[in-house]
C-alpha cells in the first residue's frame, strides 16, 4: 500500500488504497487514490477524489475532480472536469470547465450551464433567507 509516494513514478495496482500520490508520472490500475499530484496520470478501472496532473487519462474508471491541461476519459465517470482539452468518449461528467471539448459523452453541466444554476440557487437561497428573516 502506498500512503505517500514521491518521486519520479509511483504505481498502485489490484486493490491497493493511497492517501496522496505525489510524483512526475502515476500509473493506477484496478486501485485508487485520495489525491494525486503529477504531470501525468494514468487509470485504468481505478478512482481517483483528486486528480492534478498536466495529462490526465482515464479508461474505464472514476475521478471526483480532474485538473489538467488535457484531460482524456473513457468509458469512465468524472465529478467535475477543469482543463484546456477534454477529450470525452462514452463517459458520463457532471460539469465540464474546459477551452475544447471533443467527443461524446453525457454532460450534465457545461461552463455556462453551470453559472447559470450557481446564480439562480445564490437568488433563491437569498430570497428564502429574506422571506424567513423577516417576521
Amino acid at each position: 500500500m502506498i500512503e505517500e509516494g514521491v518521486g519520479t513514478v509511483a504505481t498502485a495496482s489490484q486493490g491497493e488504497q493511497s492517501q496522496e500520490i505525489v510524483a512526475e508520472t502515476v500509473n493506477i490500475k484496478q486501485s485508487g487514490a485520495h489525491s494525486v499530484k503529477a504531470d501525468t496520470v494514468y487509470v485504468a478501472q481505478g478512482g481517483i477524489l483528486s486528480a492534478e496532473a498536466d495529462v490526465i487519462e482515464l479508461d474505464q474508471g472514476g475521478i471526483f475532480w480532474a485538473t489538467g491541461q488535457t484531460v482524456t476519459l473513457s468509458q469512465g465517470g468524472v465529478g467535475v472536469v477543469v482543463a484546456e482539452q477534454a477529450e470525452l468518449h462514452d463517459t458520463s461528467v457532471l460539469l465540464v470547465a474546459a477551452r475544447q471539448v471533443s467527443g461524446e459523452a453525457r454532460i450534465l453541466l457545461d461552463l455556462k450551464a453551470g453559472i447559470a444554476f450557481g446564480l439562480a440557487a445564490g437568488l433563491a437561497a437569498g430570497l428564502v433567507q429574506a422571506l424567513l428573516g423577516r417576521k
